[in-house]
């Protein structure tokens, strides 16, 4: 597995074995260790992609709806 890092997202890219292993298995199993690391990964892409979004975007200033129907404002 790898990032591969674009202007305003990033994708997470798998391998063929790991794709393999993940159909056949149907479960991903991150450990404690492996999952920290995911995590400040992750965190890392919503930051980046977040700051990118807000200096690019023209349509940056908009709502969201979540899943409890409240609304958020971004600016």
């Amino acid at each position: 597995m790898h990032f591969r890092w674009n202007d305003n997202s990033c994708e997470i890219v798998f391998s063929k074995k790991e794709r393999k292993l993940v159909k056949e298995k149907g479960i991903v199993t991150i450990d404690y260790r492996d999952g920290r690391n995911f995590v400040n990964v992750l965190a890392r892409i919503v930051g980046e992609i977040h700051v990118k979004y807000k200096e690019d975007s023209s349509n940056y200033d908009e709502n969201l709806q979540s899943d409890n129907n409240s609304t958020v404002r971004l600016k």
